[in-house]
């Protein structure tokens, strides 16, 4: 049950720390830590947030697809295969400009955000409501950067989208090292334990 909260609360501290810590020219002081901005996003991520995607895609991407690869792959290089076919899946979006991102970009933050997902998902016991939970956490962050951000001096280059992108792979590949690739996963005949 703790990864309901945890899961979502990865992926704001990849939104709201290690991404305006990779983009901002100065500390956390400059940033808006304005606690509205922060709960506010628990509201959008049940909204159409939760409907666009997440509560329909889960089931495919973490519930069948990654529970079925790392049964035959590391977990992480199987969260690798999921986030190539989740950004192949966004393809047609990008033809009307549906984001800020280039496709590259975009699988770029996808291959961190699956290693993360796959973490959750599997630490959870497999549980698919982490997996929606997480995906609606990450739709819904975005509208609220440019706020927690705004007159704070920011680097021109990488690109912010490239830089969201560091942002999910730091996390995923610190995540990938601690668990030995194994994201949580418990190994081939092993039970699952809480935690890993």
């Amino acid at each position: 049950m703790i990864w309901l909260l945890l899961g979502p609360l990865l992926v704001l501290f990849c939104f709201f720390f290690v991404y305006p810590a990779l983009l901002s020219k100065g500390g956390p002081e400059a940033w808006h830590w304005h606690g509205g901005v922060l709960v506010g996003i628990w509201v959008p991520m049940f909204n159409y947030n939760l409907f666009g995607g997440p509560l329909f895609e889960e089931f495919g991407w973490r519930g069948f697809l990654q529970a079925r690869l790392q049964e035959i792959m590391p977990p992480w290089i199987a969260a690798t295969c999921v986030a190539i076919m989740w950004a192949a899946w966004h393809l047609p979006l990008f033809v009307v400009a549906w984001s800020s991102a280039s496709p590259f970009t975009f699988l770029f933050i996808l291959l961190g955000l699956a290693a993360i997902m796959a973490l959750a998902f599997n630490a959870s016991g497999k549980a698919v409501v982490v997996a929606i939970l997480m995906h609606s956490a990450f739709n819904a962050s975005s509208r609220f950067i440019p706020g927690f951000m705004a007159k704070v001096p920011v680097r021109k280059y990488p690109s912010e989208v490239l830089l969201l992108g560091f942002a999910f792979l730091l996390v995923a590949v610190a995540a990938i090292i601690l668990t030995r690739g194994r994201l949580c996963a418990p190994r081939a005949g092993e039970r699952f334990e809480e935690g890993c």
